[in-house]
């Protein structure tokens, strides 16, 4: 049996990326979502129109700087007066994979795809490799990060056994009996 080489490799072809291809493709996403934003009617095409910016005008991380930031106390304030999600959401609750709750209390919808908060990667340059068996010990309750966690890990091809905070002594058991 080979050991596994968990010092080197790269997870996607973007962590090979030169300077200048990587702000290209960081720049045609930012693109992306401004534009859908925009189309979608959500508070940002308000926000924009007020200040006379139009998603054309938001081309560069330089651009990034002309749109307006939305602190947690107005998203929380969007939600109460437009619920659930104070028209941010762009997809149907149907569409929605899950819903976390932070402190606001603020609703966070989360969409249908593979590994949607990007954790893969970090996962795999820490080590986490395709045929791993790993116990996470996030939280699943309103939280996202036992989500966030277990989405990185099923991406990279490896198997999640998901025990949740405390009772240490049998995530040490579940440990031992499946190696």
């Amino acid at each position: 049996m080979s050991a596994v080489d968990r010092n080197s490799g790269f997870s996607s072809p973007e962590e090979t990326l030169g300077p200048d291809e990587r702000r290209a493709y960081q720049e045609r996403f930012l693109r992306e979502i401004v534009s859908h934003a925009y189309a979608h009617g959500t508070p940002l095409k308000a926000a924009m129109d007020d200040r006379g910016i139009s998603p054309d005008q938001v081309r560069t991380i330089e651009d990034l700087q002309n749109l307006p930031i939305t602190k947690k106390s107005d998203l929380a304030a969007a939600q109460k007066i437009n619920p659930p999600f104070g028209g941010y959401c762009t997809v149907s609750v149907a569409d929605l994979a899950r819903v976390h709750q932070s402190p606001g209390p603020i609703y966070d919808p989360i969409a249908r795809e593979d590994d949607y908060y990007r954790w893969m990667t970090s996962l795999y340059s820490v080590g986490f490799r395709p045929g791993d068996l790993v116990v996470n010990t996030f939280a699943y309750h309103l939280t996202p990060a036992g989500h966030m966690f277990e989405d990185g890990v099923k991406a990279l091809g490896a198997t999640v056994v998901p025990t949740g905070v405390g009772n240490t002594e049998a995530q040490v058991n579940v440990m031992k009996d499946l190696g």
